[in-house]
């Protein structure tokens, strides 16, 4: 089997905004216009596998503050006690993006760098971060609490029942390793479809499932190492790629099962910015 062949199209997007950030029409309106215009992405087989933030071009903006404290009001307006599971899932997604966004621009360096990755940064993922009802989250606890059921990740503690997988593909954590940040916001009544997607367009992404053509073998995203019970095993990871890598590679895991994989990609940690030549060309991402 040849290797599949990638066929990159940068599509990017303007990082002007001429305003404070618009609170919009509904609990997201406002991040919805943050991801318009601050995030670039790259489309692989026709879909968005590959994104960055313009951090610094919204460092740069002088009411770039005023407009990250509307969008943060704006999405815990919402409660999430009384949403639907879908729409709180979705919700939570949404929010950890966002709180993601804003922790890294509330780090840059005093001559306008921003940090080289969230791991700089003591506590990003531990310390304090948002309240919810009443209650103080760390985007670590905020994860585990909305989006995989108050999960221990311990090794004698199988994950509960329930738990979705495919949100490990909607989370990102600000890195180049991390999966694609979707384009718009995550919404309850198409989350399912939003889900599935998530997941394709990751896997069209060689971050997360690169071809070795030596060994004619795949080697997966460090996502499914990480989280490999909340897969199900490696039974259940194997399944899972089945259902949703690109056809050809499902076609060979079918076939030769583990022997198809090669171990996992190295985790990429650096900061998910956009490239400095790219800034402030017009994208739209399909």
């Amino acid at each position: 089997m040849r290797p599949r062949l990638w066929l990159p199209a940068l599509l990017l997007l303007a990082t002007a905004l001429p305003r404070p950030l618009a609170a919009g029409n509904s609990v997201d309106g406002g991040y919805a216009e943050l991801l318009h215009e601050r995030l670039a992405g790259m489309s692989i087989d026709l879909q968005p596998a590959v994104t960055a933030f313009d951090y610094v071009g919204l460092h740069r903006q002088p009411d770039s503050a005023v407009g990250l404290r509307a969008v943060r009001a704006q999405l815990l307006s919402a409660k999430p006690s009384r949403m639907t599971p879908a729409e709180r899932t979705a919700w939570a997604i949404n929010v950890y993006n966002f709180l993601v966004i804003e922790r890294v621009m509330q780090h840059f360096a005093a001559n306008g760098a921003p940090p080289a990755s969230v791991r700089d940064i003591p506590g990003f993922f531990s310390d304090p971060a948002v309240e919810v009802e009443g209650r103080h989250y760390s985007l670590d606890s905020f994860e585990r609490h909305f989006l995989f059921a108050n999960v221990e990740r311990d090794d004698d503690v199988p994950p509960p029942a329930g738990i979705d997988p495919r949100i490990h593909f909607a989370i990102v954590c600000a890195a180049r390793g991390c999966p694609p940040l979707r384009e718009t916001p995550y919404r309850g009544a198409t989350l399912d479809a939003d889900l599935d997607a998530a997941v394709r367009n990751a896997l069209l992404n060689p971050a997360h499932l690169r071809a070795e053509p030596r060994t004619l073998t795949w080697a997966i995203s460090s996502i499914f190492h990480w989280y490999e019970k909340d897969f199900g095993g490696r039974a259940g990871v194997l399944a899972f790629l089945k259902r949703y890598a690109p056809e050809d590679v499902a076609g060979q895991i079918q076939d030769r099962g583990q022997k198809a994989l090669n171990g996992f990609v190295t985790w990429d940690w650096r900061l998910n910015q956009v490239s400095d030549e790219y800034r402030g060309a017009k994208a739209q991402i399909r």
